[in-house]
């Protein structure tokens, strides 16, 4: 079992150039327990590779989490038995992790950032060219079991939303 510390960033992709992305891993991840403070996850990547993970949220912006390996049939098996489920795509810019979302949470696109510690969580963070995003740090709007509970979501409803209950604006290169 891998245990470790999670410090991250996250943000809302209003615009990006998708189609230049490359080498995503399909990701599928069912949820039994989908509340805070402890979330309980399965995922299977590429249809190949299967996890069971434990989430613990210490802090807005730190989880402890818990993950074991474990095989892809009973991955499967435990992706069944779940009621709150995603899709997406994950693809990899750098120390970027770009999820691109599917089925009833197409448009929706976010960026994750992880960090090796917390005073890593003040620097500033640079996007590649296109990229057009909104920190949503700290929001349990954007953590997955939330967006599998919501399952019909509108990228621009959220962006909306976003821009509108924090007073943000767009941010372009970087954060």
């Amino acid at each position: 079992m891998k245990v470790e510390i999670e410090n991250e960033r996250k943000f809302l992709v209003r615009a990006a150039p998708l189609k230049t992305l490359v080498n995503g891993v399909g990701i599928a991840q069912g949820y039994f327990s989908a509340h805070w403070p402890a979330i309980v996850r399965v995922r299977i990547e590429n249809n190949k590779r299967g996890f069971l993970t434990v989430k613990i949220k210490t802090a807005p912006d730190r989880k402890i989490e818990m993950e074991s390996r474990i095989d892809i049939q009973t991955a499967r098996e435990l992706l069944n038995h779940t009621t709150l489920c995603l899709r997406k795509t994950r693809y990899k810019i750098g120390r970027l992790e770009i999820d691109v979302f599917h089925e009833e949470l197409e448009g929706l696109v976010l960026a994750e950032l992880e960090l090796e510690s917390v005073e890593q969580m003040k620097e500033e963070v640079s996007f590649p060219p296109g990229f057009v995003v909104q920190e949503v740090t700290g929001s349990d709007w954007f953590d997955n079991h939330e967006l599998a509970r919501r399952r019909r979501v509108d990228a621009g409803w959220l962006y909306e939303m976003v821009k509108f209950c924090w007073g943000c604006k767009d941010v372009s290169g970087s954060v």
